[in-house]
């Protein structure tokens, strides 16, 4: 299977992963730092304006792709494992999802574009972090 088709296959859980991050940003044991960066990342999806637009078939995902990815796997580094496992409502195992995720995007994505999601992250948490 080449970068592409596997590339395909990844974007089909972008809706579970918008759902576990709303259910995360839900969550009254999740701090308010967190759920403020879960948000962002919500936010980026939805937008239309993102490093690559979505009218690009396949690249124009990857990106919103990415960026969760990077989010949810933040927050299982700084939070909990646990709790990202709790709220992830798929047969897949959840931590494997996240890095064939971030791997696919980081074979198919320009290392420039893979850059500008990966500042956004940053800013992101740079942003909370002076509240």
């Amino acid at each position: 299977m080449n970068d592409l088709q596997k590339a395909r296959d990844a974007l089909l859980f972008i809706p579970r992963l918008v759902a576990l991050t709303g259910r995360l940003a839900d969550d009254p044991e999740v701090p308010g730092r967190e759920k403020a960066i879960l948000v962002a990342g919500l936010a980026y999806v939805i937008s239309p304006v993102d490093v690559i637009p979505d009218i690009i078939p396949v690249l124009g995902q990857i990106d919103d792709l990415y960026l969760l990815a990077l989010i949810l796997l933040r927050f299982m580094n700084r939070v909990s494992e646990a709790k990202l496992r709790q709220h992830w409502k798929g047969p897949e195992d959840i931590v494997s999802v996240l890095r064939r995720a971030t791997d696919v995007a980081v074979r198919v994505l320009p290392p420039r574009l893979r850059g500008l999601v990966e500042r956004r992250v940053e800013a992101v948490e740079s942003k909370e972090g002076s509240r």
